[in-house]
């Protein structure tokens, strides 16, 4: 059983969900998932949107971060060493790296090249709209590179002072440009 509650200006997204799973045999498992959808139409009064899923295939996500690191160049040669390694990745694992924006458009054609079934993932993207933001790269550009996109980071949220109305306004841009967040939650940022 679990409980997110995201802030966005005044309104509230509570999601509640629960994921039951037998095992059929030895590899594989049918699932189950009920999640409610709510939100605060207005003050006191919750819309509410049950949600079922039937069948779903469990994925496992292992994501790395290599926030403020490497180069273009260290990157490519991570990918070479990684290649000879002939790693044996699963359907039911999804491996998503969030790399510096600089290193994102060369690691994807090299890793493409190589045959790696590795994900990029942006490692933050702004929480405005495109127009007069020098220096910030939004949704719309993020969206020829990648498919994930870290956001709430607790690096960003001390170091930058993004709030959880920022994270939201990110997820929403991510979500308009068919850009999966990746939410860090951190006890101490949960407000």
């Amino acid at each position: 059983h679990s409980y997110c509650q995201i802030r966005h200006n005044s309104t509230d997204l509570i999601l509640h969900f629960s994921l039951y799973y037998s095992t059929l045999h030895h590899h594989s498992c049918e699932s189950y998932c009920y999640a409610t959808l709510s939100f605060r139409a207005r003050p006191g009064i919750y819309k509410k949107y049950p949600l079922y899923i039937y069948n779903c295939r469990i994925v496992k996500y292992i994501i790395g971060n290599w926030k403020s690191n490497q180069s273009i160049t260290q990157s490519l040669i991570w990918l070479d060493d990684l290649a000879t390694l002939k790693p044996k990745i699963t359907d039911q694992k999804k491996i998503i790296l969030c790399l510096p924006f600089t290193d994102i458009a060369a690691f994807n054609q090299k890793s493409s090249e190589l045959n790696l079934p590795i994900f990029c993932a942006s490692q933050n993207v702004s929480h405005l709209p495109p127009g007069r933001h020098t220096g910030e790269i939004n949704a719309a550009m993020l969206s020829e590179l990648v498919s994930y996109c870290l956001v709430g980071h607790s690096e960003r949220r001390e170091i930058f002072s993004e709030t959880s109305a920022m994270v939201a306004s990110k997820c929403v841009l991510l979500l308009e440009h068919s850009i999966t967040p990746i939410v860090c939650i951190d006890t101490p940022y949960l407000d």
